[in-house]
């Protein structure tokens, strides 16, 4: 027979081996059972490379899988005060049901007519409100020959978020603490401003981390479209770009 202390070891081993069997097949705390709705506001900024399917693909290939539901109202350089005036965007996020929607300014608005972007933000915001949805600013990145352009950009997106009580996902602080880093692994196509594969792969990784309150490392480093690769990064790169997006957005990298 087994000995008291014995006996009391051996429960408490099951109990933990019980709560991490458990916690394994759970969903993420902050995410509903049927996963995360989330419809993305933009430009270009965010239809390069299909940001927002490659947001949902990781969900997919978590583990566990965290659906995630992503769609987009965007139009080449359009800003939120076109997107406004246009009134698809308002539409799409009245017309469903959504937990999250991501604002993208165009890339230059913010520091060259804040007060522009701050109204039309403001007028999205509360419209987002009443479907009792959150709002989420995409903070973009610095053109790659202006590097001095972030320190702006996350001034305008930081302040406007708190100011409307909404929230950032900081993917131009990651952008700009790769270009510190490890300034060899380019983020931007041939024209300087629009991600490439790696830069949207990046992208994706911070709004992973933010929508889905989850730690991003260890995500797959190559994402497959239509049998065609839209993400092929070698592991240890991919394992790197995981670990800047996990600390940003908790805020231990700037």
């Amino acid at each position: 027979m087994l000995s008291r202390r014995h006996a009391t070891l051996a429960l408490i081993v099951f109990v933990g081996l019980a709560l991490i069997g458990s916690a394994a097949g759970q969903t993420p705390k902050g995410v509903g059972a049927k996963g995360v709705r989330v419809l993305f506001v933009g430009n270009s900024y965010t239809y390069f490379n299909d940001l927002p399917w490659v947001v949902s693909e990781l969900g997919r290939c978590a583990k566990p899988p965290i659906k995630i539901h992503a769609e987009r109202s965007v139009r080449p350089g359009a800003t939120l005060e076109r997107h406004w005036k246009d009134g698809a965007a308002k539409k799409a996020i009245t017309s469903a049901k959504w937990d999250w929607v991501v604002l993208q300014e165009q890339s230059q608005r913010p520091i060259g007519d804040r007060p522009l972007m701050e109204s039309s933000a403001k007028q999205f915001h509360e419209v987002i409100a009443k479907r009792k949805a959150r709002t989420l600013f995409f903070m973009t990145w610095a053109r790659e020959h202006k590097p001095d352009m972030q320190k702006g950009l996350t001034k305008s997106y930081t302040e406007i978020a708190a100011k409307l009580g909404a929230e950032v996902a900081p993917v131009g602080i990651a952008w700009q603490t790769v270009r510190k880093q490890r300034p060899k692994l380019k983020l931007h196509t041939n024209d300087r401003s629009h991600p490439n594969p790696t830069g949207t792969y990046l992208s994706a990784l911070v709004f992973f981390a933010k929508l889905t309150g989850t730690n991003p490392v260890g995500l797959p480093a190559r994402l497959e479209k239509d049998g065609k690769a839209v993400i092929a990064l070698s592991k240890k790169d991919a394992a790197w770009l995981q670990g800047v997006a996990r600390d940003v957005v908790r805020g231990r990298r700037k």
